[in-house]
């Protein structure tokens, strides 16, 4: 006899390679132009537009996984063509916003960060699964996503320059550090 299904969903591992797979065959598609594309227009919507269609899609994953393994595999691509940009964008975020001397320290500050929300993110997600069930993992990390969206549109502006509520002071000290750093960089 075949093992009973581990969930409600009978998969094998086939399938399981595809939905854990599916992910990053979106991911890797949007690493190169969203580097590009934030250096070029900026990066406040670029990742802005990747958190909330990932956030929107991980709503929709507990349909999308009910309804069909295809559609899931969907989602889940799709997922990876928004996320796929962050890293990039966060690195051309990083470029017009730190000056050189602190940008070791706030690059290591932002990728623990990174980090830090992948290990307070598993233990809460076995307690909400065995709480409320596993679709709530999606429910709950999705209404953050969005919630996040929200504060990020608010607070974040693509440069010093155009942010409406920086302190003077502090635009100016960016903006010059910058310059200085930028007049000793040669031609790519």
């Amino acid at each position: 006899y075949p093992p009973a299904p581990d969930g409600p969903f009978s998969w094998g591992p086939r399938e399981q390679g595809w939905l854990l797979g599916a992910f990053f065959f979106g991911y890797v598609v949007t690493q190169l132009p969203g580097g590009r594309l934030a250096e070029k227009y900026g990066g406040k919507t670029l990742y802005g537009g990747g958190v909330l269609v990932t956030s929107v899609l991980t709503l929709l994953t507990p349909l999308a996984a009910n309804t069909s393994i295809y559609l899931f595999i969907l989602v889940r691509v799709l997922e990876g063509l928004g996320e796929g940009v962050t890293f990039p964008v966060m690195h051309a975020m990083l470029a017009v916003w730190v000056p050189p001397a602190e940008r070791s320290r706030m690059a290591g500050l932002v990728y623990s960060g990174a980090q830090a929300g992948t290990v307070l993110s598993l233990p809460i997600s076995g307690l909400l699964c065995s709480t409320y069930g596993w679709p709530s993992v999606f429910y709950v990390f999705g209404l953050l996503g969005i919630v996040w969206w929200i504060a990020w549109c608010w607070l974040v502006a693509d440069s010093p320059d155009s942010h409406p509520r920086i302190d003077e002071s502090e635009r100016r000290y960016i903006v010059t550090s910058l310059a200085a750093s930028k007049a000793r960089l040669p031609s790519t």
